[in-house]
């Protein structure tokens, strides 16, 4: 991915950040779904090197705590609804890509 692709990345996941109610209904589940969705689609596209070392980094930096469980529920937790919670989502995913090493294409073995 050079800086070009990234920058692609960055504005449609920035888009669909602005807009998620175009995409998927309002609810947390379905942000989360898309989310995880959009990482392993890159992740086919190219390694993610490091991404849970990163995520784990970014969502420190924003004040939440690294844990087992899904970081949206320290947000309920705290009294966020669902749109600050969806909004610090994607604020944590934009976050995140831009600090994720440029990856590497995936190898294809075609060994018979």
């Amino acid at each position: 991915m050079d800086k070009g692709q990234r920058a692609k990345l960055l504005k449609g996941l920035d888009h669909v950040r602005q807009r998620p109610g175009m995409y998927f209904s309002s609810e947390v589940p379905a942000v989360v779904n898309f989310i995880e969705g959009f990482r392993l689609a890159c992740a086919l596209l190219g390694s993610v090197a490091n991404y849970d070392a990163i995520y784990k980094q970014v969502i420190e930096e924003r004040g939440w705590k690294w844990s087992s469980q899904p970081i949206w529920t320290q947000m309920k937790e705290r009294g966020l609804n669902d749109d600050a919670i969806i909004a610090e989502l994607f604020d944590i995913q934009m976050m995140l890509w831009q600090r994720i090493p440029n990856p590497q294409p995936l190898s294809i073995d075609n060994h018979s």
